[in-house]
């Protein structure tokens, strides 16, 4: 084989590049330990060779390189031995098998395989390429792809293998056929593959979109309102569905009851209107045909509530005597949009429904314990509709009993003379004493005056007729 080296200073690498068989080879120095390979990576053409050169001292021969695992190209210095660290010899070389695979491979030392590491890179892998007779295709055309595109620099394609279906398998194999084709029976976005391999085994892939549409009509409806409530007129719009070009929309057909069957044809009319006797939730359903007798389907939700019903009691007596029956009546509840099929009471306050009278709205409780009770109702309707209410019933305390009649009062004690005195003794004489001045005896107190008499008034006619003025007048008279 013949060589044409270029050597660097220290003992660089010394390659020549294929341009004509017989293939020529790469040429790598191991230098030692702090330098490693010389050059580290090289790039050589499909079917070269590389030769590693052992130079430097004895003790800088103890290497060995040998390619990393899991690679379609692999060499080993020497093979069976896992640390050959030892002195090579001057002069000794290793040379690889001709590399055919394109690609980058890496290779160590397997004495330093953490400082003295390389690569060799394989030139020439063929270029797939290829098209489809449509970017955007309906379901049942048939789709062709075409990879005479594809090429390979440095020998032949033998070998063209697609993943139609974009699942990642390359199930299809037309050999050295650079065509293939398939129909989509459905819509779906699928990622078309190829893989090519040339006369040296090298390979390389390449994938492209592919959205598969469907002809059939594009259903789609409105539904106004999106709650309603029962009686109330329920509208459906499907104006804006639409053909594929070059049809017609030729029938709207709804399921407007939810059980899945279109039973309602309006034909080219795309509305449809219904209202809800039940609450319920229901799937309404739109079938729309094409001119090309190609059909779709498509649903919206529709929830048709049911009006609360509403609770409302009265009560007998409120303020019961203890032990007294009082009575409940809640015959006044009501239910607009059905009827009420259940009254169940909480009568003892405990929070519990426990007393269930059915379709009898009354109930009735004697209450013994004094205190406030709250009795709670609550009342079902036809469709499980539910509401409550509440009432007090206060049961009075029994009044204090009467205070026992005071006791009388404790007699008084009996008085008891008390004892008499002794005799005092006689005291001595006293000495004679002057008579005293007799004294004249006072005047008698004169009478009290007499309270004067009030004189009468005697001014009108009417004062003047009376006794007491007459009186006056004849007792003037008499002065005079």
């Amino acid at each position: 084989m013949h060589r044409r080296p270029f050597l660097a200073a220290a003992g660089a690498i010394a390659c020549a590049l294929l341009s004509a068989a017989p293939a020529l080879a790469a040429d790598v120095n191991i230098v030692s330990k702090a330098v490693g390979f010389s050059p580290r990576d090289i790039t050589v053409a499909p079917g070269d060779t590389v030769t590693w050169h052992w130079i430097g001292s004895a003790n800088e021969r103890n290497h060995s390189p040998a390619s990393d695992p899991g690679q379609l190209e692999s060499w080993d210095a020497d093979p069976g031995n896992p640390k050959p660290d030892f002195d090579h010899g001057a002069g000794h070389t290793f040379t690889t098998a001709a590399l055919t695979h394109s690609g980058t491979f890496t290779y160590h030392c397997k004495v330093h395989p953490d400082v003295m590491r390389g690569t060799v890179t394989v030139t020439g892998a063929p270029v797939p390429a290829f098209t489809a007779s449509a970017s955007s295709a309906f379901a049942g055309d048939q789709v062709d792809f075409d990879a005479t595109a594809s090429s390979d620099p440095d020998g032949t394609i033998d070998r063209y293998e697609w993943d139609l279906d974009g699942n990642g398998s390359f199930e299809t194999d037309t050999g050295a056929t650079p065509s293939a084709s398939r129909t989509y029976l459905a819509p779906a976005s699928v990622n078309v593959g190829l893989r090519v391999t040339d006369d040296r085994g090298n390979q390389r892939t390449v994938s492209h979109p592919l959205t598969v549409a469907t002809r059939a009509p594009t259903a789609t409806f409105t539904v106004v309102p999106g709650t309603a409530a029962k009686g109330a007129t329920v509208t459906f719009d499907a104006s804006l569905s639409s053909a594929t070009p070059g049809r017609t929309i030729t029938d709207f057909a709804w399921d407007l009851d939810g059980d899945g069957t279109f039973e309602t044809d309006t034909g080219l009319i795309p509305t449809a209107s219904r209202s809800y006797t039940a609450a319920a939730t229901l799937s309404i359903g739109l079938q729309v045909t094409d001119s090309a007798a190609d059909v779709t389907t498509t649903s919206r939700p529709l929830t048709v509530s049911n009006a609360a019903p509403t609770a409302t009691f009265t009560v007998s007596n409120a303020n019961p005597q203890p032990g007294a029956t009082v009575t409940f009546d809640a015959a006044s509840s009501t239910d607009s949009d059905g009827s009420i099929a259940k009254f169940t009471w909480d009568l003892d306050g405990n929070g519990s429904f426990e007393t269930d009278t059915g379709t009898t709205p009354t109930a009735s409780r004697a209450y013994t314990t004094p205190g406030a009770t709250t009795v709670r109702l609550r009342v079902t309707d036809n469709e499980n509709g539910t509401a409550e209410t509440t009432r007090t019933v206060t049961v009075p305390a029994p009044p204090a009993p009467a205070s026992p009649p005071a006791s009388p009062p404790a007699p008084a004690p009996a008085l008891v003379a008390p004892a008499p005195a002794p005799p005092l003794a006689a005291p001595p004489a006293a000495p004679p004493t002057a008579r005293p001045a007799a004294v004249a005896p006072a005047a008698p107190a004169a009478p009290a005056a007499k309270k004067a008499k009030k004189r009468p008034r005697c001014v009108t006619k009417k004062q003047k007729r009376t006794r007491a003025c007459k009186a006056l007048k004849k007792k003037k008279k008499r002065r005079h």
